[in-house]
């Protein structure tokens, strides 16, 4: 029994001692060794001493190639030798060797140890911009730039036209993305996962433009007709598009002096203040009467503030203009049926109300001698007072039916004249009013208001 208890005595000795020979002797060989799993910038130095991990890692940079996807252009590469790239460790290999600890290469065996070394790769700053500076990507013939999508009327509506995502890069961030994509060895660059192109301000999905597109067709959508002129004048959708503006920014607004020109267009359109009239006296001739304050007279500033308002709420509506003065009637005779007509050549006035005559009679104008003359043209009656007394440097008169239409001229009763008509205005005229009998001015005070004309001509 001794003598084989001695036997496998013996024979675990000589096992324990080849197992201790074996395995210090492993130690020992990776003592200039990386351990099995061992890899550095992913370059797997499994079992390689320094030298023979050193050349891979600079095969590996000095055959490096950068593939670059991006948009409209075939896929280009940088090589190792367009951007001076190379290896520099500078005992860096040396440091991450001696960190490994030789005792525990039987560990290793079991996990893989991955290095990452920074600052061992270096490249030549002159040699890449020049490379990137030739890439077919920032070809001026290739690149298209982007553009936002826009609004624009067409075909009877406010659209929103697409954006042009376009591909031009943004060339700062294209060196840095290249520079770092080399730094770090990288095998391909996608410009696009990048986000190194240029991008349309706006896309017709981005809600400025939505926004704009509502705004823009709420406003387009007002219609305002103007009635009663002989000629309606209608701002509809074609008009008020001609209007909206919208910005770079989508802001939409109307444009004020396209406003003020439609309204400028309304009264030419309607006005006839201070405008030449064609009058068929009642003595059977026609005159050219051009000058009086009577006539239609368009408040601009007001009816501007009226448009803006209803644009602005897309109104629908039938409207007249806002006036600072109306006439009997639109059109040429816009002095309508009622009105005092005085013809100084005759000296006489006729007085019509709804288009009968009912009164006329022989008067006495401003004195042509003087030249006191009385004002042709057409007048607004401002008003009628009964027991007026007139005054001038030299006179002071009282009658029963004052009807001034033309600053101190007016119409009225002359109780000191005994004959009226003929010559007598030439020598013995008034100071410029129109002296009328006293049932001739009765009579028309009695039936005239303010506001009706009083048509003054030779």
């Amino acid at each position: 029994m001794g003598s084989i208890r001695n036997k496998w005595l013996k024979i675990a000795g000589i096992a324990l001692a080849v197992l201790l020979l074996a395995y210090f002797g492993i130690q020992y060989y990776f003592a200039g060794r990386y351990y099995y799993g061992t890899y550095i910038n992913g370059v797997d130095v499994s079992f390689k001493t320094l030298a023979e991990s050193e050349a891979l890692l600079k095969s590996k940079v000095e055959n490096y190639v950068l593939e670059i996807k991006g948009r409209d252009v075939a896929n280009e590469t940088i090589t190792a030798a367009d951007s001076g790239l190379e290896l520099k460790s500078e005992n860096k290999l040396q440091t991450l060797k001696d960190e490994q600890n030789a005792t525990s290469w039987l560990l290793s065996l079991f996990s893989s140890q991955h290095h990452s070394l920074d600052n061992v790769v270096v490249y030549d700053e002159a040699k890449l911009h020049k490379r990137i500076a030739e890439l077919g990507y920032l070809d001026p013939g290739n690149v298209t730039d982007p553009k936002s999508a826009y609004i624009a009327f067409e075909g009877g509506a406010f659209k929103i036209f697409p954006e042009v995502t376009g591909n031009k890069l943004n060339e700062d961030k294209l060196k840095e993305a290249l520079r770092e994509a080399i730094i770090k060895e990288e095998s391909s660059l996608d410009l696009d996962e990048k986000g190194l192109y240029e991008v349309p301000g706006y896309t017709s999905e981005s809600p400025e433009v939505k926004a704009a597109l509502e705004l823009a067709g709420k406003y387009a959508s007002t219609s305002i007709s103007y009635e009663g002129s002989g000629g309606d004048i209608t701002a509809d959708t074609a008009v008020v598009s001609q209007w909206v503006t919208i910005d770079e920014n989508f802001n939409v607004s109307i444009d004020d002096a396209k406003v003020t020109q439609f309204v400028d267009e309304l009264a030419v359109k309607y006005n006839t203040y201070k405008t030449p009239r064609s009058f068929k006296t009642s003595l059977g001739t026609t005159v050219t009467i051009s000058r009086g304050d009577y006539g239609w007279r368009i408040n601009s500033q007001a009816e501007k503030d009226a448009i803006l308002k209803a644009v602005t709420d897309g109104q629908k509506i039938v409207r007249e203009p806002e006036y600072l003065q109306k006439a009997a009637s639109h059109g040429a005779a816009d002095y309508g049926s009622t009105y005092l007509e005085i013809s100084l050549s005759a000296q006489h006035a006729w007085f019509y109300k709804n288009g009968v005559l009912i009164a006329h009679g022989d008067v006495v104008t401003g004195d042509v001698e003087n030249g006191t003359t009385t004002p042709t043209g057409i007048y607004r009656l401002k008003y009628k007072d009964k027991d007026a007394t007139l005054r001038g440097e030299d006179y002071e008169s009282d009658v029963s039916y004052w009807m001034p239409f033309n600053g101190d001229v007016g119409f009225h009763d002359a109780s000191w004249r005994s004959k009226f008509g003929g010559d007598i205005y030439l020598t013995n005229g008034s100071h410029g009013c129109v002296n009328a009998p006293f049932s001739l001015a009765q009579a028309v005070f009695n039936n005239i208001s303010a506001g009706n004309a009083v048509i003054v001509y030779r």
